[in-house]
């Protein structure tokens, strides 16, 4: 006798499909945050002018050229004059609120520590690599590599106290809570604890870029941003 087969609801073939549309959509926007970061010359948003004032301006400039090329803001116009670094850019055109985000980010100083009660157990300088990837969740995550020596010392510390956790900065700011029971592998995993995948997506893009270059040696004051052209 041949059994019936009971088909599935299609209320729940639906439902069943919402995670992987989902994943799709993510897996597109991480793709293409990527795709832009590395074909500057596509840009197609805004025209703006950006202004940036500190003590250290002929230091930032080549450091925030280099950040401007990798989020792939066209070809990028920097210049110094009357205390000021200007910077006309062609913003990617692709998300809100790029006029807002991208100055800010620039900014930044990049500076990455791991501390423990205060103390800097690793640094900007400790790290050998910087590259990113997904996690079994196809979230995108920066992977970073440190020197040998370094990365050994640190794991034998926290080995002696797995019952504690350290903090990950970046610049003033902690973003990850780190149990000391997570191995210290040859790819340390860094991203941040939002919960948002679209947020969680964009700022490790901007981890990736903010690590894969020098620090800014000062703290750089956002001034004016002035849009010179609409998108196309």
């Amino acid at each position: 006798m041949t059994q019936k087969i009971d088909y599935r609801p299609k209320s729940l073939s639906i439902m069943m499909l919402v995670p992987v549309l989902f994943a799709l959509v993510l897996a597109v926007a991480y793709g293409w945050v990527m795709y832009m970061m590395s074909h500057g010359r596509l840009a197609e948003g805004k025209k703006v002018s950006i202004e940036f004032s500190g003590t250290c301006l002929p230091e930032a400039k080549p450091i925030l050229s280099k950040r401007m090329n990798a989020m792939g803001l066209g070809e990028p116009d920097l210049s110094i004059a009357d205390g000021k670094l200007t910077a006309i850019v062609q913003l990617p055109g692709f998300r809100e609120n790029e006029e807002e985000h991208i100055p800010k980010m620039l900014g930044q100083r990049g500076v990455w520590q791991m501390r423990y009660k205060g103390d800097v157990l690793l640094s900007n300088d400790d790290i050998r690599s910087v590259k990113y990837d997904e996690d079994e969740s196809g979230n995108l995550e920066v992977l970073l590599a440190f020197q040998e020596k370094k990365k050994l010392s640190t794991k034998e510390l926290l080995e002696k106290m797995p019952d504690e956790e350290t903090e990950i900065w970046l610049d003033d700011r902690m973003v990850i809570h780190r149990p000391n029971t997570v191995v210290m592998s040859d790819d340390f995993r860094f991203v941040s604890e939002e919960s948002n995948p679209a947020i969680k997506s964009q700022e490790a893009a901007d981890f990736l870029i903010l690590l894969s270059n020098p620090v800014i040696p000062c703290e750089l004051e956002l001034g004016s941003i002035t849009i010179l052209q609409k998108e196309k």
